[in-house]
């Protein structure tokens, strides 16, 4: 492929993730291809998915558009965050756990993002399996803010390891597991299905699984 072009939409969160990791070297390798990108919310760049605004969409699963086709680039973990010691024996499964019962922490006050946010629809799901009704002092619209605000010491909040390896904490913290939770964070690419991908699509889908899946496998720190 000497030349080409493509626009790709992705959340501006997850952008300062994963375009550095991309774009240098999809640009070595393929220096014809020209890149465009737009960020916004997840929901926005569904609409330009579907409008033909953007040829390809980066964000989590999942897409319930049935026009939509979603392809798994990676996995990333959902842990809950806080200052360190701000959770205590009481929470924890054992004395020497990581893990947390959902229901221990009725008393503890939650950071979390704002509900047209993919994570928060993942944690909403998370509450009605176990039943559970969060103590929310603060929503934000920012999963990174929700971090530095848990690790400043006012609460808790869930994290993905994409928001860990890119935000700096205020304080040292510690991260839990839910006990029995079946959250994932599955970031998909996503197309049309009534759009035949070019050469230059697939190649940049197949590029970006590669770098992603060996990123996530050298970096988890979880």
């Amino acid at each position: 492929m000497k030349k080409g072009n493509i626009t790709i939409g992705l959340p501006s969160v997850r952008g300062t993730h994963v375009l550095p990791l991309i774009l240098p070297k999809f640009k070595e390798e393929y220096p014809g291809i020209d890149i465009h990108v737009i960020e916004d919310d997840s929901n926005y760049l569904e609409e330009c998915l579907l409008s033909g605004k953007v040829d390809l969409v980066l964000t989590s699963l999942p897409s319930t558009d049935k026009r939509i086709t979603c392809e798994l680039l990676y996995e990333e973990k959902i842990m809950l965050a806080c200052k360190k010691g701000y959770l205590n024996s009481k929470h924890l499964l054992d004395m020497n756990s990581n893990i947390v019962n959902l229901n221990s922490l009725k008393d503890v006050d939650f950071v979390l993002t704002k509900k047209n946010h993919r994570i928060r629809k993942l944690t909403e799901h998370l509450f009605d399996l176990f039943n559970f009704k969060p103590k929310i002092i603060l929503e934000t619209s920012n999963t990174a803010t929700a971090f530095r605000l848990a690790t400043s010491g006012i609460g808790v909040c869930f994290v993905s390891e994409m928001i860990l390896n890119t935000t700096k904490p205020i304080n040292e913290f510690d991260l839990f597991h839910i006990e029995n939770s079946p959250v994932k964070w599955n970031i998909s690419i996503s197309y049309l299905n009534s759009s035949y991908l070019s050469n230059v699509e697939r190649h940049f889908i197949d590029f970006a699984k590669s770098v992603l899946k060996e990123n996530a496998q050298k970096n988890s720190i979880i």
